[in-house]
């Protein structure tokens, strides 16, 4: 069984998929699973997948189901004690997993926590996307950091209401713990905010 299970949800990704995956192949922690769910796409994604990783389970959708739906397919057949959710245009740093389970490994007997996030940048390396979300006394969410110049101002941990689901580890218990039905992810949100 795998400690951590990746779900990837796609639809026409191709273009930045190959980043995406060279990125988990070079994980310096490597028990994983990887899961695809193909949202009706055009290409070649399929392939991509495959060829770095030939024991990836695939789902091959004859419709865009959406980013909630389409990762509730994927936990569900998920075995990792861990499921990191994971944009197809996201590249992870070589030692990401490794230092999200060495988290989870040292302060979960103090505390129970139940997802852990990293610092998200955009393409530019330069500018924040999200580093947690905060909810604020109006009930509203919003992602910390997001638009400004990284400055090394969100280095250090902290605790935040959530992740951004764009690169989220989840503990699966707990994901067990508040699923509604089949579902962990509120599939009325087709895309945006499902992750909240």
């Amino acid at each position: 069984m795998a400690q951590v299970s990746i779900v990837l949800v796609g639809h026409n990704s191709e273009p930045f998929l190959k980043s995406c995956l060279q990125s988990l192949y070079f994980q310096t922690f490597k028990n994983i699973e990887l899961i695809f769910i193909d949202n009706n796409s055009h290409g070649n994604s399929t392939n991509l997948i495959k060829n770095l990783f030939p024991e990836a389970k695939i789902i091959k959708n004859k419709m865009n189901l959406g980013f909630g739906k389409g990762n509730n397919q994927g936990i569900n057949i998920a075995t990792g004690e861990y499921i990191l959710t994971l944009n197809c245009d996201v590249e992870l740093d070589k030692d990401f997993l490794l230092k999200l389970i060495e988290v989870f490994q040292r302060i979960n007997h103090k505390q129970k926590i139940g997802m852990l996030t990293g610092k998200i940048l955009r393409k530019d390396k330069k500018t924040i996307d999200s580093a947690g979300l905060i909810l604020t006394k109006f009930r509203r969410f919003y992602d910390r950091g997001n638009n400004k110049l990284d400055k090394g101002q969100f280095n250090k941990e902290e605790d935040v209401f959530g992740p951004c689901a764009a690169a989220a580890l989840y503990k699966r218990k707990m994901l067990e713990d508040i699923k509604t039905g089949q579902e962990y992810f509120d599939e009325d949100f087709f895309l945006f905010v499902e992750d909240r």
